[in-house]
């Protein structure tokens, strides 16, 4: 059996998928914040604000997809031995695979938990977790920028939206989300919940694009229109 992957079908498939997470989210986050309606707790299932919640199960999933499809670049690059940019997918797939458990692991949070009790943050940066983050996000853009450089235009301008609009909303909107929420004296509100889902949109539309990327620059390696998987016996 076969099943053919074009880059713009799954872009706009995962893409509807996102939409519907979020705005599921945002309707049981309304309903209990001005109805004081939780539906036997199958509002928090869809609460894209909570770490055991079919959102984040999806963003884990996304987020593990982008380290399989990076490998598998890696692993086509070496096969042909193209090793010049070998060491730059590597590092992706592995930086993806843990953004990946991070989601439900929430590494960063508790390296900001662990920071708060040594540096006093508040305000912008009331949930500490975006310290590290900010930290891993620029670090990895330096060390990238040269391999960047050297992808077609096309594919790098897609990487670069991609990394932007995932950083903007797991740190800008973040911060933002901090301050809204610290000056409601630490309260769900409104205006945090809007910008909650929001930063939380961008992240996984993010990784939609970036995902459907990896599928377009490997389909071009391998010479076909989409990613091709071929299921047999032998």
């Amino acid at each position: 059996m076969e099943l053919n992957l074009p880059a713009a079908r799954l872009r706009t498939a995962l893409t509807l998928l996102v939409v519907l997470l979020v705005a599921l989210s945002f309707a049981g986050t309304l309903s209990g914040l001005f109805l004081n309606m939780r539906f036997g707790g199958l509002v928090r299932i869809f609460d894209v604000n909570k770490e055991d919640s079919l959102p984040t199960w999806y963003s884990a999933a996304a987020l593990a997809a982008s380290a399989a499809l990076l490998a598998a670049v890696a692993l086509t690059l070496r096969a042909r031995e193209q090793t010049r940019d070998l060491f730059a997918w590597v590092l992706l797939a592995i930086i993806f695979a843990f953004l990946s458990l991070d989601e439900t692991a929430s590494i960063h949070e508790g390296i900001g938990k662990a920071l708060k009790k040594y540096i006093r943050l508040g305000g912008w940066f009331r949930f500490a977790g975006v310290v590290p983050s900010f930290a891993l996000a620029a670090a990895v853009g330096a060390t990238l920028l040269p391999f960047l450089a050297r992808l077609p235009s096309r594919r790098r301008n897609q990487f670069l939206v991609a990394g932007f609009l995932f950083v903007l909303g797991a740190v800008g909107l973040e911060m933002v989300g901090a301050k809204l929420f610290s000056a409601a004296g630490d309260r769900l509100t409104l205006a945090y919940a809007v910008c909650y889902h929001i930063e939380e949109f961008l992240e996984m539309f993010a990784i939609v694009l970036f995902n459907a990327a990896l599928v377009e620059h490997l389909a071009e390696l391998l010479g076909a229109e989409g990613l091709r998987l071929r299921f047999t016996n032998a």
